[in-house]
């Protein structure tokens, strides 16, 4: 009985490998010199020049499976507490069957200081730039790979990451990106591009109030403050530049961008929250944030919603079809 456990344990883990990345890839010399600054009391920003991505980074993880020659990339884009937030759904998708790169932006930058710090009191539009730069050079470095489908790069983002690979469908090309996933995404920070190039699937747990002031504060309705949304030189034009009082809502973008002909699709889940596969199941409960501001945050999902996202995203790559809107 133990050896046949052992041989399974064996031949699973004989399908995943450690891509190889070669020294003459690395790149030292995109290390930015970006700081912290305290904007308002147990408030930051990031100024200063910001990292882009280097494949030999201590925090990168690139694998590829085995037993496929070209597989399929999924590009993890990280949200506002780093790169611990996708181990469990990226390690889903390398099981079945995809190349996986995940890494993590903030310690690229040389400044994380934990998850709590970064996700509180480290402004949404600080955290977003610094993901979007390292985001877009990992897609341009992942398009010289030989060793994987690169008409199929995906990115799956949570948080933060979901409204930067909601800017990435901007500026990337759609014949090397069939399709972009945004779970659980606001409307502020960085905001949403005025012309998506790349279709994009919005995923939400149908109690995601994460950050809200009241527990129906739904993450995809919320008008925010404009203070909290910027933009810099590498992200395309979108509602961050245009926005006067409060921020446009994601539920009024998708309208607006249907109306466009843009291909935007929004799948919601019962019994799910924010951050989908938080290792704690769901979870009510509440954050304080920038030093004494009380908010909800509802995370995680029951643990067959975890299941039913990898199928519905896996049908998705696999060029199936799934249309429904509550699932």
């Amino acid at each position: 009985m133990i050896k046949d456990i052992l041989a399974v344990f064996v031949i699973f883990f004989s399908l995943q490998a450690h891509a190889q990345i070669s020294k003459s890839e690395c790149r030292p010399e995109v290390i930015g010199s970006a700081t912290l600054t305290e904007i308002r009391p147990q408030t930051y920003s990031v100024i200063g020049k910001l990292s882009g991505f280097d494949p030999c980074h201590k925090t990168v993880e690139f694998n590829i499976p085995r037993s496929s020659q070209k597989p399929p990339l999924m590009i993890y884009v990280h949200g506002g507490g780093g790169k611990s937030d996708g181990k469990d759904i990226v390690r889903e998708f390398k099981n079945k069957g995809m190349a996986t790169l995940l890494f993590d932006a903030y310690e690229m930058n040389e400044m994380y200081q934990g998850w709590r710090f970064f996700s509180v009191q480290v402004t949404l539009e600080a955290r977003q730039r610094m993901i979007f730069k390292a985001t877009f050079d990992a897609y341009k470095w992942a398009l010289t790979r030989s060793d994987i489908d690169t008409t199929k790069i995906y990115f799956y983002g949570l948080s933060n990451g979901a409204v930067v690979a909601a800017n990435l469908s901007a500026v990337v090309n759609p014949d090397h990106v069939p399709m972009i996933f945004a779970e659980g995404m606001p409307g502020s920070g960085l905001g949403l591009p005025d012309k998506p190039k790349v279709p994009i699937t919005l995923i939400y747990g149908e109690l995601d109030n994460y950050g809200g002031e009241t527990e129906n504060s739904w993450i995809w309705q919320r008008r925010d403050p404009c203070f909290v949304m910027q933009t810099d030189e590498l992200t395309p034009p979108g509602s961050a530049r245009n926005c006067s009082i409060r921020n446009k809502p994601v539920e009024e973008w998708v309208t607006e961008q249907t109306a466009q002909n843009s291909n935007i699709k929004i799948w919601k889940y019962q019994n799910a929250a924010h951050w989908i596969f938080h290792p704690r199941g769901l979870n009510k409960s509440k954050i304080t944030v920038h030093g004494n501001l009380e908010r909800f945050a509802y995370t995680g999902s029951d643990w067959s919603v975890q299941n039913r996202l990898i199928k519905d995203v896996m049908a998705v790559v696999n060029q199936n079809t799934v249309d429904v809107s509550s699932k």
